[in-house]
């Protein structure tokens, strides 16, 4: 199951929610979706989208299927932004709305069920 999980290969869509005190123009992170070269040797694809400005910082959407290290970080590096706030908001599904920092909920039978059938899990919601 962690392998299913966590494998590129598998494509388990990962949400994150970032904020940034720069704007990226449009034309950049749509770019996302068809690949951007991170530190000249990885191509990442995901797609990335502006939420709101609130509080003098940009609030956006990432939604990547690999998640490497530090991939969201990379990202707006090389769009020209630094991330400021950076939080996971679902894995393969499975929001984490509701639930405090370093608390924990059980897991529904049906979210089991998905995550025990793993090409459920590249299916997009």
């Amino acid at each position: 199951l962690a392998n299913n999980l966590m494998h590129p290969r598998n494509q388990v869509e990962k949400v994150y929610i970032a904020s940034s005190k720069i704007d990226i123009p449009r034309s950049e992170f749509i770019a996302l979706s068809k690949g951007i070269k991170l530190d000249n040797r990885t191509t990442v694809y995901g797609k990335m989208q502006r939420l709101r400005k609130k509080g003098g910082l940009f609030h956006w959407k990432v939604i990547l299927c690999e998640g490497k290290h530090h991939e969201v970080k990379r990202i707006f590096k090389t769009l020209g932004s630094l991330v400021i706030h950076l939080h996971r908001e679902s894995f393969a599904g499975i929001n984490v709305e509701n639930i405090n920092p370093g608390k924990y909920r059980e897991l529904k039978k049906n979210e089991i069920n998905k995550l025990l059938r793993p090409n459920e899990l590249t299916e997009k919601n």
